[in-house]
């Protein structure tokens, strides 16, 4: 199995997990543990390779994303507000989202967090990559995304950003990435791949 951007695939979970507790209905900031560049290792041997891994994957379960409101001032939390949104059925990730996502991706979103959205039980965050990073590298074996042609593709595709994150969403196996950009001081979401949009199956 090879790793696909509109395509999902079960990813191991490394040794240790930065667990997000409920601590409060204030919002708080949202631990983000530092990062480690190399490669995130999958199941079928191939890998994630020239990303910033997270030294300990973030996760947080349902009832976190739910209750508990973090503060916008990271990507990552920016991403968990998101998803947290989702879980909640509520409309603020509207608010998250940059004003210049692609209609068809904003039309997903909305539809497929309706009929998927209860599915869900945790958010897993496991390896984020810059843009301007990726384009500078040659394509080599197990560099997903990591490389001037498969970013320039996605780029392409969606607009220019900044930065994009690899989530899981258990017990679902489509894994999927968010691309962000700052606006105004503030993260975004250019898109998302995955089970809340799939390129090519929109009407």
């Amino acid at each position: 199995m090879k790793v696909r951007l509109y395509t999902g695939l079960a990813a191991a979970l490394i040794a240790g997990i930065c667990v997000m507790p409920i601590n409060a209905e204030e919002p708080v900031t949202l631990p983000v543990p530092g990062t480690k560049y190399g490669q995130h290792v999958l199941p079928d041997e191939t890998s994630l390779r020239n990303w910033n891994v997270y030294v300990q994957p973030i996760v947080v379960n349902r009832e976190t994303l739910v209750k508990q409101a973090y503060r916008k001032d990271s990507p990552e939390a920016a991403v968990v507000q998101f998803f947290g949104s989702i879980a909640k059925g509520d409309n603020e990730y509207l608010t998250l989202l940059s004003s210049r996502i692609r209609p068809e991706v904003k039309k997903s979103i909305a539809a497929q967090s309706k009929v998927e959205g209860k599915s869900f039980q945790e958010l897993r965050l496991f390896a984020r990559l810059a843009t301007d990073a990726a384009m500078i590298l040659e394509k080599t074996e197990g560099s997903f995304l990591a490389n001037r042609e498969d970013m320039g593709r996605v780029v392409r595709h969606f607009g220019p950003f900044s930065l994009l994150i690899f989530f899981e969403t258990p017990p679902r196996e489509e894994d999927g990435f968010v691309l962000l950009e700052k606006e105004n001081s503030s993260w975004k979401i250019l898109a998302v791949t995955g089970w809340l949009y799939r390129p090519g199956q929109q009407k």
